[in-house]
């Protein structure tokens, strides 16, 4: 954007509601699966989580929410399959 089209402080934008596509949020979470056990670092673990906890929330998906706040990678992973597994049926 040109300088003086630019906004002169912070942008309101609109809350709507976004619809999941499944076939990205099954991908979005393959990915995330291959990357959690691929040994992050504690950062990149980090990183995946949040990437996750928004996917999930935008997905509407409370289970994997809750599961994302669990320490260990290998629950975390499991519960990753079996959603992605439940998707794939779909």
């Amino acid at each position: 954007m040109p300088i003086k089209q630019k906004p002169k402080g912070p942008i309101v934008l609109q809350d709507a509601p976004v619809t999941p596509d499944l076939i990205t949020f099954r991908d979005d979470l393959v990915q995330a699966l291959i990357s959690l056990k691929d040994y992050p670092s504690t950062k990149e673990e980090g990183f995946i989580r949040s990437f996750l906890a928004g996917v999930c929330a935008a997905s509407g998906d409370d289970f994997m929410r809750e599961a994302i706040k669990t320490g260990d990678i290998d629950q975390l992973c499991a519960k990753i399959e079996h959603r992605i597994g439940q998707i794939a049926i779909l």
